[in-house]
């Protein structure tokens, strides 16, 4: 099954070492025998104890493996689908350490996530052995059952656990076995599928998965990133899927690389034959349960209230919307961990916290007491692409909301608190699932326009004949951009936006000062978000005998120069861009008087693969004026069309691009 968190490691539970025999009497004693010279002896009769040992005296360690955290030698799972719905999931993991702190970090505190109204969950195995070939068992104290932190205060989603398992006597060279059952109930909740990595950013020895399913309900199935065919084998009424990899190399994301599911080869299965009957038994009963055909009356008188002074349907839906995103406290519950139907509107509206199920299902109730339509959709992230033929609800990681209004489809991401109205970042370049009544079929999802997310700068230089310089900077942001500054900026208050601001100038120079600074009003969710920035900055540009260099300073908000980085040489995965955006620039320098230009920055003009651009300066007078525009418009841009995304984007960033010369006369 789909799983939050990487779960591999090793112990064991059988006492070793063979009674020596007795040695013969002599006059003299015996020598003592040196501890060191010779390996520990274990009992060898368990075979899977010997295995560990053997791992974690001779395994490979540092020399093999110099920047790896561990070493997977195994991890393995057995999948089950019952004729009744249940799914049984068998899984075992064998983990050697080599780095103690990071390996720790990440294989010997695990937290396994499970739902306990559906889910039973079982530890078998949970030990540690060392080079010694003791195994120390994790105790009951070692394994416990706790709400993980992100649901404090929520109670509505308490039967969402995590089971902490701490390996006990973990040292570098460690080797953690881990072995558990996961039985999930056949409910109208239940994803039937999953998806499988079937590598790691680890070195892995061997990696095996297993579906085991009656004959006659064979499962929907691809493997992505790799071509790999499974074995089949017939027993009875049953048959079983293997996919196994051996010797997988020490593999680490790049700089700028998609999540692991887009990148990392990946099994997707499913037990449904179709996306009919993957909607049939969730999409009915999420709308009747957020959207009844009689809407609760607190939430008609809430709506109510919210929408008053609204013009259109527009403007109600604005309204709407900035409540969810902002009163209604975000809970982030990984979508399906507590299924897929939502809680009732009105028990959401009491509660003001709520999941993406909840937030979505709440809005769409407001909209409707509104007379305002809408559905649920299901979108994966990431551009992590959703495979057709296989259906399952697993494939989908976020659910955003698609309003029609004025006969236009409007998305919205209730979810995110710092959103914009008409904008959702989520699932776009990809199939989506919409919930509709007697729905059978996926849809699909445009990338979004450039000219959604816009950062606009305009600034105005003022150079002295000292070379002190007064910069009066002028932000307007959209879409991504407004939703990045709203972040970093709405927590902020008195001295800590005084602060912010500050640093924010030392980044032109270290005299640099922050004379004055405003913020618009960061709860908005339509139009711009408008930021000013005056800076002072002492000896910024000084004389050289008859010449100057005037560098063109960076921006003092740096969610308004979001540029991907493109520092690597080349790639071996594709690089992810982001939101499809726009930045564009103009800047004024007034020079002062008895100095006059001899070099501004050239028209610049050009395009590859995912990025256009135009960027220029003219002198008239004692003015410089620049103008330029960046437009991203691709999501990620692919590994053999990264050479010429990169040569854009140095062209744009070399020095010249960025001087300004002055002599006198």
């Amino acid at each position: 099954m789909k799983r939050l968190a990487i779960i591999l490691i090793a112990v064991a539970a059988c006492k070793g070492g063979d009674s020596p025999k007795a040695a013969k009497k002599t006059t003299e004693p015996a020598a003592a025998a040196d501890p060191w010279s010779e390996k520990p002896k274990t009992n060898t009769g368990d075979p899977k104890l010997a295995r560990l040992v053997e791992l974690a005296q001779n395994g490979p360690g540092k020399e093999k493996y110099p920047q790896a955290d561990a070493v997977v030698a195994l991890e393995e799972d057995a999948i089950e689908y019952k004729a009744d719905g249940t799914v049984v999931v068998k899984h075992h993991s064998i983990v050697k350490l080599i780095d103690p702190q990071r390996g720790k970090e990440k294989f010997a505190d695990l937290h396994i996530p499970f739902d306990s109204a559906r889910e039973t969950l079982t530890i078998e195995t949970a030990r540690t052995v060392n080079a010694d070939g003791v195994p120390h068992v994790a105790s009951n104290e070692e394994i416990g059952d706790i709400v993980p932190p992100y649901l404090a205060d929520a109670t509505i989603y308490s039967g969402v656990r995590e089971r902490v398992v701490t390996f006990p006597a973990v040292d570098e060279g460690s080797v953690l076995e881990l072995e558990y059952t996961r039985t999930t109930k056949a409910t109208p909740d239940s994803p039937l599928g999953g998806i499988e990595m079937l590598a790691r950013w680890n070195p892995v020895t061997e990696r095996t998965v297993s579906i085991t399913a009656p004959t006659k309900l064979a499962p929907q199935f691809s493997v992505e990133g790799r071509t790999l065919e499974p074995t089949t084998k017939v027993a009875g009424a049953n048959t079983t899927w293997t996919w196994k990899l051996e010797n997988l190399p020490d593999d680490h994301p790049e700089m700028g690389s998609q999540v692991e599911e887009a990148v990392l080869p990946r099994l997707v299965y499913s037990f449904q034959p179709s996306w009919a009957k993957v909607l049939e038994p969730v999409a009915e009963r999420f709308l009747a349960k957020a959207v009844p055909s009689t809407i609760p009356q607190p939430v008609i008188d809430h709506a109510t209230q919210l929408v008053a002074g609204a013009k259109d349907d527009v403007e109600k839906a604005q309204k709407l919307f900035a409540f969810v995103a902002h009163d209604v406290r975000s809970v982030q519950l990984p979508l399906g961990a507590a299924g897929y139907e939502p809680h009732a509107p009105d028990v959401v509206l009491q509660n003001r916290y709520a999941d993406e199920r909840d937030k979505v299902g709440l809005l769409l109730a407001l909209a409707a007491s509104q007379g305002i339509k809408g559905r649920p959709v299901l979108v994966r992230t990431g551009k992590v692409p959703v495979i057709a033929k296989v259906p399952t609800l697993a494939q989908f990681d976020r659910m955003i909301a698609k309003l029609d209004i004025g006969g236009k489809e409007v998305w919205l991401d209730p979810n995110d608190e710092h959103g914009q109205y008409g904008i959702a970042f989520a699932g776009q370049d990809n199939l989506v699932l919409p919930f509709d009544k007697g729905g059978s079929e996926l849809g699909s999802r445009p990338p979004l326009d450039p000219e959604t997310s816009v950062s606009s700068t305009k600034v105005a230089y003022v150079l002295t004949p000292n070379g002190d310089l007064d910069a009066k900077y002028t932000y307007e942001l959209t879409g991504y951009y407004a939703d990045m500054a709203s972040q970093q900026l709405r927590p902020l208050k008195g001295d800590l936006l005084d602060r912010y601001f500050q640093q924010s100038a030392a980044g032109m120079s270290a005299s640099a000062l922050d004379k004055k600074h405003t913020v618009s009003d960061t709860l908005s969710v339509t139009g711009p978000l408008t930021v000013t920035h005056d800076v002072s900055v002492p000896g910024y540009s000084a004389a050289q005998a008859n010449m100057r260099v005037f560098e063109l300073p960076p921006v003092t908000l740096g969610v308004a120069a979001e540029q991907p980085s493109a520092d690597l040489s080349e790639r071996k995965t594709p690089l992810w861009v982001g939101v499809p955006r726009t930045e564009r620039g103009e800047i004024s320098v007034q020079i002062p008087a008895g100095w006059k230009v001899a070099y501004v920055p050239p028209q610049l003009e050009g395009s590859a693969a995912g990025v256009k651009y135009t960027q220029g300066c003219e002198a008239t007078g004692q003015v410089v004026t620049c103008k330029g525009e960046i437009k991203l418009d691709k999501l990620v841009v692919a590994v053999d069309q990264y050479a010429a995304f990169r040569d854009a984007l140095t062209k744009l960033q070399a020095y010249e691009r960025r001087i300004v010369l002055l002599t006198k006369g």
